[in-house]
């Protein structure tokens, strides 16, 4: 009997042992770094003719399989990112806000047409639905942080709120020339990512903003 009482004991443990195995092997566990290339070019014709010549600075953020984990991951579900930006003497400082995730389309609507032109409008709708998105494995999405403008010497955070200012330019997240500390969090439903960044702004040209992880 006594036998019989042990090995039912250690098939049960046994049983608990693999299946929190199994259950760890499937927790989403998100990796945020930045890419390979910082900044993005890109050029948005305009009505006068002429051309904005801007640079989109990402960060990716990815659901890797745990180490020694023999399943696994499952998506990480309505992942939010927060922003935060602080200059290195601490005089600057823009409290948290959301991030835009890339994969969702721009909160904008084509409205009318004028003059050949498609007359775009804000979608308040688009700005809500894009502040959350679903991690898969193996899975690299794009979060945006900053935007740089040709020509200019300021740089600007940015994220889906910034398409209700001309040239996405945000004046409450204006940052000058300098270097700033960029902390991205992104929540789920078991956990928190977080990456601390540098952002060096050393020029008016839209490759003149650095995105280095620290």
């Amino acid at each position: 009997m006594a036998g019989l009482a042990l090995a039912f004991i250690l098939g049960a443990l046994a049983s608990l042992a693999a299946t929190w195995l199994v259950e760890y092997g499937a927790r989403p566990a998100l990796h945020i770094a930045p890419p390979s290339q910082w900044g993005v070019r890109r050029q948005y014709p305009q009505p006068d003719g002429g051309f904005v010549q801007a640079a989109f600075y990402h960060v990716l953020v990815s659901n890797h399989r745990r180490r020694c984990a023999p399943l696994g991951p499952r998506p990480a579900w309505s992942c939010h990112a927060e922003l935060q930006v602080e200059s290195d003497d601490g005089a600057l400082r823009i409290p948290p806000i959301d991030g835009r995730w890339t994969a969702h389309p721009e909160p904008v609507a084509p409205a009318a047409v004028a003059d050949g032109r498609s007359i775009l409008l804000l979608d308040p709708g688009k700005i809500l639905a894009g502040r959350t998105i679903d991690v898969h494995r193996h899975q690299s999405l794009e979060l945006c942080v900053a935007l740089k403008l040709d020509g200019e010497d300021e740089f600007y955070l940015f994220n889906n709120d910034s398409y209700r200012f001309p040239h996405w330019k945000n004046p409450a997240w204006r940052l000058p020339r300098g270097s700033y500390g960029l902390r991205v969090t992104v929540s789920y439903e078991i956990g928190v990512a977080v990456r601390e960044f540098r952002l060096v702004n050393h020029g008016p040209g839209r490759d003149d903003l650095q995105l280095v992880p620290l």
